[in-house]
């Protein structure tokens, strides 16, 4: 079973609309109520001085947790089989794709929080360092946490299926450890370049309008100076689609044809 063509389903139809749509109508909705509402979408959407509390940060925080939720299940079933027809679906390659989606999620859960900080609002040791308990904000780690995460979901979202699909102008046999359930298909794929699209539009935006002159108006530190934080919530969606994407896949498999 191919991710990228799967039979459609009323299961898999329904996450194509919701993994397409979801991300468009967040954006949508935010961009309208700021055109409307400005002091609504600062007061409860996004702003900068406390966006922990607001409405994108816990869509974040929500379906990232609600991924990793989701994966865990889906690398239970995998991982200790789940009989058809005599065959179990125990395989190495896909459990550890699940499971690192399951990892992963919960960490961006778990940092967009600062692990609990934002509700506890217990101090740091090095409030002058790192004021917030989290890594992602920090400048003096080895690694960049968000260069790190930026390369993990390029590869999870595009280069794993791209390799997938190359697949098939060898002489692999066809799916021969069963990593399809673990391939994004095409349409969480789409829902990943949304995120990262929405991302561009920021960079577009200083590059025609210009940086001082952007950065100098109300409209850019408003709402466009904060779109990364709109991608993070936009990633934490195509996460949760794709835990979602984990189980349709293995109910598809473990389902007679007739009763899809």
């Amino acid at each position: 079973m191919d991710p990228m063509d799967t039979p459609r389903t009323t299961s898999a139809r329904w996450l194509d609309l919701a993994a397409i749509g979801l991300p468009l109508a967040l954006i949508s909705a935010g961009g309208m109520i700021y055109c409307v509402w400005p002091d609504f979408y600062l007061k409860y959407i996004l702003m900068p001085t406390m966006r922990e509390y607001q409405a994108v940060e816990i869509i974040t925080f929500a379906c990232s947790v609600s991924a990793g939720l989701v994966a865990a299940v889906a690398y239970r079933k995998i991982f200790r089989g789940r009989p058809n027809d005599g065959n179990a679906v125990r395989r190495l390659g896909p459990s550890l794709i699940v499971m690192s989606v399951c990892t992963s999620s919960l960490f961006l859960g778990g940092e967009e929080v600062n692990w609990g900080q934002t509700f506890m609002q217990w101090g740091t040791p090095l409030t002058d360092v790192a004021p917030e308990t989290n890594l992602h904000n920090r400048d003096d780690t080895i690694i960049s946490i968000q260069a790190l995460g930026s390369v993990y979901l390029v590869g999870l979202f595009f280069l794993l299926p791209l390799l997938w699909a190359l697949r098939k102008r060898t002489k692999l046999p066809d799916d021969p450890s069963g990593f399809s359930i673990a391939i994004p298909r095409w349409s969480v794929v789409t829902a990943a370049g949304i995120a990262f699209a929405w991302k561009q539009f920021k960079e577009i935006y200083l590059l025609v309008v210009g940086k001082n002159e952007a950065r100098s108006s109300v409209f850019y530190n408003q709402f466009m100076e904060q779109l990364n934080e709109q991608k993070e919530m936009l990633f934490a969606v195509a996460l949760l689609m794709l835990s979602i994407q984990f189980m349709v896949h293995l109910k598809q498999q473990t389902t007679p044809a007739s009763d899809k």
